[in-house]
């Protein structure tokens, strides 16, 4: 996912570095759209 937009930007025009480490999850801009519902107290 974040390889994809990477290459996106890159396409575009966009001056961009992306460094990968093994074994560290990268997906993490995903997690800003889940959206958990609210608990009631």
């Amino acid at each position: 996912m974040i390889v994809e937009f990477a290459d996106e930007q890159a396409a575009k025009g966009t001056d961009i570095q992306l460094d990968l480490w093994p074994d560290m999850p990268h997906n993490f801009l995903l997690y800003d759209s889940l959206k958990l519902p609210q608990r009631s107290h």
